[in-house]
């Protein structure tokens, strides 16, 4: 079971780091992370659950905002933490990288 665990979640990881994938112009520099993230992106990710699938949902929104710079309101920043919110039940904790 750990072992299909960690499947899913490396390959959940690789497609959603394949997916966000930007090409960049020659002269286009990378955009720096947003100061909006800065608070929420402080140290490394911290999983708010031992729920595999939440955790996965939320690990994305840390990899998008953090590693990406991607803004709250960006579309894939907005899909995965809606993913999140649909699937979580009312004891699991919110993902504080969805906020």
């Amino acid at each position: 079971m750990r072992k299909t665990f960690l499947l899913f979640f490396a390959t959940f990881f690789a497609v959603a780091a394949l997916a966000s994938c930007d090409l960049l112009d020659d002269d286009e520099e990378p955009k720096p992370s947003s100061s909006s993230s800065s608070g929420v992106c402080s140290g490394s990710y911290k999983s708010p659950t031992k729920d595999g699938q939440l955790d996965a949902f939320c690990g994305a929104a840390y990899a998008y905002r953090c590693l990406d710079g991607k803004a709250l309101s960006n579309a894939q920043v907005q899909s995965v933490c809606s993913s999140y919110n649909q699937i979580k039940t009312s004891s699991a904790p919110s993902c504080g990288y969805c906020n």
